[in-house]
């Protein structure tokens, strides 16, 4: 499921991602790609400033929504 959590668990993984040899691949992902069934999902973690029960999203601005068509959920 596309949640908050979700999206920060993938952020991290992609963030430590090592080559070989144990070295860091300096990778930062700036693009969060979704179906059309979870661009709502999508928009919210990476565009709304405020979560919806209150308080701010520390997500917003941390990647571009890029919808899909094509994609499947």
């Amino acid at each position: 499921a596309l949640t908050a959590e979700n999206y920060a668990l993938a952020r991290q993984a992609i963030i430590e991602r090592v080559g070989d040899g144990g070295r860091k691949l300096g990778l930062v992902p700036d693009t969060l790609m979704v179906g059309p069934s979870n661009e709502g999902a999508g928009l919210d973690i990476v565009q709304s400033k405020e979560l919806s029960g209150g308080g701010t999203n520390k997500w917003a601005g941390t990647a571009k929504l890029l919808m899909s068509p094509w994609l499947a959920a």
